[in-house]
């Protein structure tokens, strides 16, 4: 059997808010830092400027090209543009090297960069970023896997690696980002979306969302209640492009070859559209 050649990256763009597709919608080009792509792009890194963006959850389209210039279909992930830190906020930014820290009662920024990090939130409404490496990121003060104190309304990215992120008490919002790993939402009502890999998610108590769309992998889903808690579409997935089947005592969701999500222990005749919002 021949193996076909990989396709040629022809170019690359990205849109806010709403796909290319949409009318009015304004796209930038991105560029390669060597002024050529690759043939595959697993992994992209890029900087966006928010200057005009006011504070919210944006839906980044990322789409990219082939050697004739057609656009295939769009990878989304989410962007969230936040207030700078108040002046009793703890400002935490590690470095490559395995850094630990916690935060207190204002709403703290803690970036761990490379290495094995531990970081924990504290009380407020925190963000944190884990960066490379295999992290645990806590909402709350506590830098154990098990335990802990209520935290706040938290926006938490693990980066690549495999990381172990909670987000405790408070409305959380909890990305995985590259790697398997695992998110536990806790008290209160949040939103977790693994991104790329095999990702393990359970939200807790409270009316969970549980993101899946393009460009993420197949996650496994736990403790999901049917009535209360969501599966969120990310990006132009629609509920029609869904397909719902039984799997022993459990419900995969997928999209042609891809399957998103297995939900554990849920009945695949019990999912209507109802169970499913757009994020």
């Amino acid at each position: 059997m021949a193996i076909p050649e990989p396709e040629v990256i022809g170019g690359a763009r990205y849109s806010i808010g709403t796909p290319s597709w949409a009318e009015g919608t304004e796209t930038f080009e991105l560029s390669a830092a060597d002024g050529a792509f690759d043939e595959a792009i697993e992994e992209l890194e890029a900087t966006i400027d928010t200057t005009g963006l006011t504070v919210g959850r944006y839906t980044v389209f990322v789409e990219s090209a082939d050697a004739e210039g057609n656009y295939g279909v769009p990878t989304a992930v989410f962007l969230d543009v936040l207030e700078a830190p108040a002046a009793n906020a703890t400002v935490f930014d590690g470095n490559a090297e395995v850094d630990r820290s916690v935060g207190g009662s204002g709403s703290d920024v803690l970036y761990g960069r490379g290495g094995d990090d531990v970081l924990a939130g504290g009380q407020g409404d925190d963000l944190l970023i884990g960066g490379d490496g295999d992290d645990l990121l806590r909402g709350d003060h506590n830098t154990s896997s098990s335990g802990g104190r209520q935290g706040g309304d938290d926006v938490i990215y693990g980066g690549r690696g495999s990381d172990r992120i909670s987000g405790k008490g408070g409305d959380d919002k909890l990305y995985g980002d590259a790697g398997d790993d695992v998110l536990y939402g806790d008290a209160g009502d949040d939103l977790l979306w693994g991104g790329a890999g095999r990702d393990r998610l359970d939200g807790g108590r409270g009316s969970d969302i549980f993101a899946i769309g393009v460009g993420g992998g197949t996650d496994s889903i736990r403790g999901f209640e049917v009535g209360t808690d969501s599966i969120g579409l990310v990006g132009t997935l629609s509920f029609g492009q869904l397909s719902i089947t039984q799997d022993r005592n459990n419900t995969a969701i997928g999209y042609g070859d891809n399957i998103f999500a297995v939900l554990h222990q849920v009945s695949a005749s019990a999912l209507s559209e109802s169970a499913f919002v757009p994020v």
